[in-house]
């Protein structure tokens, strides 16, 4: 084997490495229970405040994430920013 390819080997080696404790790393961060409980808290808190008699009363998506906030709808979840704000967002057990 020429050095050229031994050296390609092991960079493959490396960059195969890497993915798999990436890999690794997410499935040890995953908590579909969690993520299940999050999602039940968050459609029985907000029954009410989404649709009115004239549709849906949010301009965004963003906007309506920070009134349910604002409104206590995401007891549980971790929350990113000053919920009082009306800005902050939510994040699962990915961080995302």
């Amino acid at each position: 084997m020429s050095a050229d390819a031994g050296a390609t080997a092991i960079f493959i080696l490396v960059v195969v490495g890497l993915i798999a404790a990436g890999v690794w790393s997410m499935w040890g961060k995953k908590d579909a229970g969690s993520e299940l409980t999050n999602y039940q808290n968050l459609a029985t808190n907000t029954i009410g405040q989404m649709k009115g008699v004239n549709g849906y009363a949010f301009s965004s998506g963003a906007k309506m994430t920070g009134i349910l906030i604002q409104n206590g709808a995401a007891k549980g979840m971790t929350i990113n920013g000053d919920p009082a704000s009306g800005t902050a967002t939510l994040a699962n057990t990915w961080g995302g």
